[in-house]
């Protein structure tokens, strides 16, 4: 036997109650102009049999359901937050695949850094692509090139490349 989950029990159960309530205001409404007194009762009943007469009740019942949804809706969005969300798509790179390529954010992403010189050079060096690392040491000027942070990438590049002696007089230059 298949058992409905509990959103579908949540969700029928909300409804009824919403049923209910109603019917029982509706009765509530015919019931309670009998029971006021002089002026008001009478208007009360007046008013009740103006708004159960046709066409005027099935649009004052249409006009309820549009305020109880309303009312639902602004309830749940208050509880559950903004549905506004932020879609971050990526270029497409070779072999990347579809669910990859955008990211859903509740908040505001953060904008990027900019990125200079020596970041590339710092993921190139991650990376293990030499190369490019090189390329980059190579557009650097010699103040630039006697920096700390420099240098530690040229120690690496130096022991990626098998150039020990080469790494030893960095690290000699860095102390």
């Amino acid at each position: 036997m298949l058992l409905p989950d509990k959103q579908a029990v949540r969700s029928v159960l909300i409804g009824a109650t919403i049923c209910g309530a109603t019917a029982v205001f509706l009765c509530g409404l015919l019931l309670s102009r009998l029971y006021l007194p002089g002026l008001l009762g009478e208007w009360f009943s007046l008013m009740v049999g103006v708004l159960t007469s046709p066409f005027i009740m099935e649009f004052s019942l249409v006009i309820l359901g549009f305020v109880l949804i309303l009312g639902i809706n602004t309830w749940r969005r208050h509880r559950e937050g903004d549905e506004f969300r932020y879609l971050e798509q990526v270029a497409q790179p070779a072999g990347l695949p579809d669910h990859a390529q955008w990211a859903i954010y509740q908040d505001q992403p953060l904008a990027a850094p900019e990125m200079g010189t020596l970041d590339f050079a710092e993921g190139a060096l991650a990376a293990g692509d030499f190369q490019e690392l090189a390329r980059l040491l190579s557009d650097l000027d010699q103040m630039e090139l006697n920096q700390p942070d420099v240098i530690r990438l040229r120690i690496g590049l130096a022991e990626g490349t098998g150039k020990a002696d080469l790494a030893a007089a960095l690290r000699e230059k860095l102390r």
